[in-house]
């Protein structure tokens, strides 16, 4: 029988390929940052796909994943007791460039490089284990301006840390539990000069701010009952307190703590269809001075007829309360959740023309019914679409896959005094990736 995963495996890398906005990253941490350590535990996609899903978290917008726990992942391989192990890197450059047409007019351009790495070590304890540890860096280059004048800015990011340990062997039970840690490599305590540079964070791939130590944990358990797969599962991070600006009080980001709860599972129909769907809970209390719950569900899809595949994904999630911390507008757009309801889809329909040339179309797109934000200078996006080609190529005689991507987009915002301001331009993406 053909596992699942097995035709989904290219699926992992859409989370660096298509990237959503960088203000949707923080809503779906917990999801996506299983996302994108399941890219990398795998190896990269030259047998075939690359995937993508989330950041951190309102991040996951531009995703297309088939919600399979990082346990579930991989076909164990019970006749054989050695001990594997297996290195995967990725180096990825993103390029934002955008522009509005507020009063005065606005353009800016981001360049991003974020390298990653994960090592992967099977039957460790057992013969069906697994575990897994990712890392990932990178630097942020900014460039913003405003009428007759800009500013620049360059930025390291946080490193993120992730280790996962499963015992999940795809036949019947198992259990997988996570240690994830947000280390404070990026920055923050921004001059008044540095916040120049900080774009909407709807327009850019990656944002630049920093945050303080997190660390988070978690745990799930796993079902697999012939071709349906479940799982269920919680967990628990702790946010650390960190200040968004040098020159300005009463802006630090409390410590707090958050809360997740999941459910969720997929179906594989014969050899072409897999549907998924899974639904999550957060609670967050104290970070940045808020006390919310957030609720999301997601429904991915993939068809395989032939060479030519189709996945997509619809997301949704609610917040129920505003923030009322009157901070700055960067802590509000990047760090506090929104009352009200985000719906996001996405599409991305591939054709393998080779066994190593494989072209791809995607599209993307979100309305948000969001209450207005009480501050008249901060926007909040009420639709974003973005659409482009893409092209992964395994290159021959190597580990390695080069992947490209690029993506118009048009952003929609609105203010407190309903004054809209709308934002349009373009993200590429070229990314290598090799296991070894």
């Amino acid at each position: 029988m053909t596992k699942p995963w097995r035709l989904y495996k290219r699926q992992g890398f859409l989370l660096s390929l298509f990237p959503a906005p960088a203000s949707l990253w923080r809503l779906n941490q917990y999801s996506c940052c299983f996302a994108i350590a399941l890219v990398f535990w795998m190896g990269t996609p030259s047998p075939a796909e690359a995937a993508d899903d989330l950041q951190k978290a309102r991040r996951l917008g531009n995703s297309i994943f088939i919600p399979q726990s990082a346990g579930g992942s991989r076909e164990a391989d019970t006749q054989s007791s050695a001990r594997n192990l297996s290195v995967s890197a990725s180096l990825q450059g993103y390029y934002d460039n955008w522009r509005n047409d507020s009063t005065p007019k606005e353009k800016g351009e981001q360049f991003t490089e974020v390298l990653s790495l994960g090592f992967d070590i099977s039957r460790l304890f057992l013969p069906t284990d697994n575990l897994s540890i990712f890392v990932e860096g990178g630097t942020i280059q900014s460039k913003v301006a405003r009428g007759g004048s800009s500013t620049n800015l360059k930025v390291q990011t946080d490193t993120t840390l992730i280790a996962t340990y499963s015992t999940f062997d795809w036949k019947t039970w198992g259990l997988e539990g996570s240690l994830s840690v947000n280390l404070p490599t990026g920055k923050t305590e921004l001059t008044e000069l540095e916040l120049v540079t900080v774009p909407n964070p709807y327009v850019t791939s990656r944002f630049l701010l920093g945050r303080g130590l997190d660390v988070g944990g978690s745990l799930k358990y796993l079902r697999q009952l012939g071709q349906l797969h479940l799982y269920t599962g919680a967990g628990y991070t702790r946010r650390g307190t960190y200040d968004v600006t040098k020159e300005r009080s009463g802006d630090t980001i409390s410590a707090g703590d958050e809360y997740n709860a999941s459910l969720g599972g997929n179906y594989q129909f014969g050899t072409t269809l897999n549907v998924g769907a899974d639904g999550s809970y957060i609670r967050s209390q104290g970070v940045g001075d808020q006390q919310v719950n957030i609720f999301m569900v997601r429904v991915p899809a993939k068809l395989s007829v032939g060479r030519l595949s189709v996945a997509g994904q619809y997301f949704a999630s609610y917040s129920d309360t505003e923030p009322f911390k009157g901070a700055t507008i960067i802590v509000r757009q990047e760090e506090l959740f929104q009352k009200g309801l985000t719906n996001m889809a996405n599409v991305e329909v591939a054709y393998q023309v080779l066994d190593s040339l494989r072209l791809k179309a995607v599209g993307e797109g979100s309305v948000n019914d969001l209450k207005k934000p009480a501050d008249p200078t901060f926007f909040t996006s009420t639709s974003r679409y973005a659409f482009g080609p893409g092209v992964g190529w395994s290159i021959p005689g190597t580990p390695l896959t080069l992947d490209a991507v690029g993506k118009y987009f048009n952003v929609f915002t609105e203010g407190s005094t309903g004054s809209p301001v709308t934002f349009s331009g373009f993200s590429i993406l070229v990314g290598v990736s090799g296991r070894f």
